[in-house]
């Protein structure tokens, strides 16, 4: 346990805490974890161990990446133009920029799995030439 573990407390005594709620904001020792978590409004609440409430707090609070032309959320309609090689948002599609090219505008969803497939290929291929690389170099021992 580091320093920075220790120092949490349960937020409902000054015993260490080992859980974070995320919906409470709060930390728990186990006894009062277990007790304030056994209600049924409480179930269903995201307990995690107290090593990973920094991480929890940063999602939590991070924004969607804006347009940097109409600043609207990018998140929310998550579109790639290839040509540009950049995000876009709706109004850059339909308006503006990429409105010459709007055939190069897909989902970034899309556009990730592509490009998945792609990797996953050349990984096959690297694999293949290791394989035949490490087989030549046995011959040659």
């Amino acid at each position: 346990m580091t320093s920075k573990q220790q120092e949490e407390l349960c937020s409902e005594c000054d015993a260490n805490a080992r859980w974070y709620c995320v919906q409470d904001d709060a930390n728990f020792c186990d006894q009062h974890n277990t007790v304030i978590h056994s209600f049924k409004s409480q179930k269903s609440h995201d307990i995690i161990g107290i090593a990973e409430k920094e991480a929890a707090i940063k999602k939590k609070n991070a924004k969607p990446m804006n347009c940097r032309n109409h600043h609207m959320p990018l998140c929310l309609y998550c579109l790639y133009c290839l040509y540009c090689k950049d995000v876009c948002c709706v109004a850059c599609l339909s308006v503006d920029i990429h409105k010459q090219h709007s055939d190069e505008v897909k989902s970034i969803v899309d556009v990730v799995d592509t490009e998945k497939e792609i990797l996953s290929e050349h990984l096959e291929k690297i694999q293949k030439f290791k394989t035949e690389f490490m087989n030549e170099q046995s011959q040659l021992q």
